[in-house]
């Protein structure tokens, strides 16, 4: 992201903890185990909750005023940082459940898991095709939708998971 940021390893931990406190009430709650998009939604949710990541410049941004000499003004910040991260960090995430080219979600339309092939380059372009895809007239992205809805709305992990299922569903169709 050429970022330069600090992270609060207090509030890091915080996020991890509830995370993982999280996983072993869903694990509880469920025997066939906890599906690829519900594990990465409970990530980025504590991660934008929690907010870990305490301040953000973009780097080039702090270069230039370090060589003018002056400190980097308040609007220089990416104040929503923990949200790109977090949104960043679940797709990765969600990459890293692929093994042996497959990746393993749950197809509502017939009620049972399915796995689809999995290459690296395809759903990398899967994730920036979704990303950057146009919602409405106002020309908004769903990225910036979604980094808005999860700053200013009433935002639970339950909305993550849709988007994070219909997002692989969706995948399932292009691999």
């Amino acid at each position: 992201m050429d970022v330069r940021a600090n992270l609060s390893k207090g509030l890091f931990y915080d996020a991890a903890l509830h995370w993982k406190a999280d996983m072993d009430r869903l694990r509880k709650a469920d025997d066939k185990g906890i599906r690829p998009a519900k594990h990465v939604a409970y990530l980025a949710f504590w991660i934008r909750k929690i907010k870990p990541i305490t301040d953000a410049y973009k780097s080039e941004a702090i270069l230039h005023y370090k060589k003018q000499g002056r400190p980097v003004p308040a609007e220089e910040e990416i104040t929503d940082i923990n949200e790109r991260v977090a949104i960043r960090l679940a797709f990765e995430h969600l990459a890293s459940f692929a093994s042996n080219g497959e990746l393993l979600f749950h197809d509502e339309t017939q009620g049972k898991d399915r796995c689809i092939s999995y290459d690296k380059q395809k759903f990398q372009d899967a994730v920036k095709r979704y990303s950057h895809q146009k919602l409405g007239v106002d020309g908004k992205c769903v990225l910036d939708t979604l980094i808005h809805d999860m700053r200013y709305r009433a935002f639970g992990p339950h909305h993550l998971v849709h988007i994070f299922d219909q997002f692989v569903f969706n995948l399932s169709k292009e691999m």
